[in-house]
């Protein structure tokens, strides 16, 4: 085998690309009456792609379509369009202008000026947090030390509007307060004399970061429009709180300062398609709280789900789900692993689809299990009187390393994998130490998107595409004695069959740079004939 000159290098890549693509495009037009069109989108740190893997029309050849940005979702339309849903995050915090709710403490004033030390101290707010602070008014029973008022009641049992982390207290009454006020809660600390328990003072600093969601359009003809269209939104919540006690000392170990702040958010898109106006709709939850959104664009509702909207301890994404009903209005639900295991055991089924399979309000829905490397299937069906039946249930191994799937309308399973083959030697290199028997041996690895498909009763997974998106190559450094260098590489023989002594893997290899990244998102979506 003879050392590759650097254009030799060259040509042999691209000559090797043109090949696996001729043959990508070949082996999938060969067989594309069989099969819906399927696009990809791979999103990479610093580019995105988005490529025609399979297609049933001739005019339409697989392939690289353009770089639409980066983006959460992707959805193909019936009207041979494309739909990428982004979403837009505030850099950073903002307070929030307006009222807030607090379980203001509204009990006797005597009470509420009792502290650790059985006396009231001095104000030392202005010492601690300020001067701007000291002696302003506090939110408590009015006649207390810089006592206003415990606000305006809005009653009892309301939502819980605290972030992670704070305390609730059943069957105190609700009051609206502005935001960076000064109050005093129920949280108790011991105190001596008269009463056993004083009442801490906060001062809570409500700031928000702004969550939205919008979509584009990509024209089968002009490429990813400039348009983007609102869908909804949802703010992500950090409250500060500074902390005294009741007498407006830090007596006690008050915790003068603390800070509360939200799980970020994620979104689940749904597309209600039609030939002429499709709808986009995005569902979005604070983990571990009970704020959600759920909305169309232009704040078109539909009504929200009757599920348990607690958090999904299992993990896995959540997906948004519509189902029409007779009055032409949608029933929605919120798909997750604890839904799954309600309904089907112990599978953790992060990507999903449902699929209307008769008039009767009957589904079979599809998820795969990624720590089993398992696709499943079940028959669902709810009720008027709201009794749900589970019926049919299917599984079949698919492998590890599944990215993402669709149903068609013939309930046939489209599955994509990122693949990575073992690495083939396909170069040596002496660095002009052939006199001293040292060289490196390179090595590459075929990276591709490969499609799957599992027919509709669960008999078998076969792979029926190929898409390459980049080779990687390593090197490994090796010795042999001097005078059988030119003995071992002659004719092109392979070095790795002969007695040489190979060392440590070696990166990066300059000669060959690699053309595959591992990307941030793998997304599919199917086009039906």
């Amino acid at each position: 085998m003879k050392p590759l000159t650097k254009s030799r290098k060259i040509s042999y890549i691209c000559c090797l690309h043109l090949f696996l693509l001729w043959g990508i495009v070949l082996s999938a037009q060969a067989a594309a009456s069989e099969y819906p069109e399927i696009c990809v989108y791979l999103d990479f740190p610093d580019k995105s792609s988005f490529i025609r893997v399979l297609s049933p029309d001739e005019s339409l050849p697989a392939g690289h379509l353009g770089e639409p940005g980066s983006f959460e979702d992707m959805k193909l339309l019936k009207n041979g369009n494309a739909v990428f849903y982004l979403q837009s995050v505030d850099k950073d915090y903002q307070f929030k202008p307006g009222n807030i709710t607090r379980q203001v403490f509204d009990g006797s004033v005597s009470q509420s000026n009792w502290g650790l030390k059985s006396m009231e101290h001095q104000d030392t707010r202005g010492k601690l947090f300020g001067e701007s602070e000291s002696g302003r008014l506090i939110f408590r029973p009015l006649g207390a030390s810089h006592g206003c008022g415990p606000g305006v009641n809005i009653g009892l049992d309301l939502p819980n509007p605290f972030p992670l982390g704070c305390s609730l207290y059943q069957g105190k009454k609700w009051y609206i307060i502005p935001n960076g006020s000064w109050y005093q809660s129920w949280d108790k600390l011991p105190s001596s004399g008269l009463f056993e328990q004083s009442y801490k003072i906060y001062r809570d600093r409500l700031e928000v970061k702004n969550y939205s969601w919008w979509y584009k359009t990509w024209d089968n003809e002009k490429g990813i429009g400039k348009r983007i269209i609102h869908i909804a939104s949802l703010e992500q919540e950090k409250l500060t709180r500074n902390s005294l006690n009741a007498c407006l000392g830090s007596c006690g170990n008050v915790n003068l300062s603390s800070s509360f702040e939200d799980i970020p958010p994620s979104a689940s898109f749904y597309c209600l398609d039609s030939e002429n106006t499709p709808e986009h709709y995005v569902f979005s939850r604070i983990p571990k709280r009970n704020r959600f959104v759920l909305s169309g664009e232009n704040g078109k509702a539909i009504i929200p789900p009757k599920e348990d909207f607690s958090e999904n301890e299992i993990g896995g994404k959540r997906l948004l789900w519509l189902v029409k009903n007779s009055d032409e209005t949608y029933q929605s639900f919120v798909l997750s692993s604890r839904l799954f295991q309600k309904w089907v055991g112990q599978f953790n089924l992060d990507v999903a689809s449902v699929k209307e399979i008769n008039s009767d309000s009957e589904y079979r829905i599809f998820g795969y299990d990624r720590s089993r490397g398992k696709l499943v299937s079940f028959c669902w069906k709810k009720d008027i009187d709201g009794k749900e039946t589970v019926k049919d249930f299917r599984e079949i191994s698919t492998g590890s390393g599944i990215e993402d799937f669709r149903v068609s309308e013939d309930l046939s399973v489209y599955l994509i994998r990122l693949k990575v083959f073992p690495e083939s030697l396909i170069d040596y290199l002496d660095d002009g130490l052939r006199d001293k028997g040292k060289g490196r041996i390179v090595f590459e690895q075929k990276c591709v998107l490969e499609i799957l498909t599992v027919q509709p009763d669960f008999s078998i997974a076969k792979s029926i595409a190929t898409y390459q998106i980049g080779n990687k190559y390593l090197s490994r450094a090796f010795t042999i004695q001097p005078e059988k260098y030119s003995q071992i590489f002659r004719n092109g023989k392979n070095p790795a069959s002969h007695s040489i002594n190979l060392h440590e893997w070696i990166a990066p290899v300059p000669e060959y740079p690699d053309t595959f990244r591992q990307p941030l998102k793998v997304i599919m979506d199917i086009r039906e004939k």
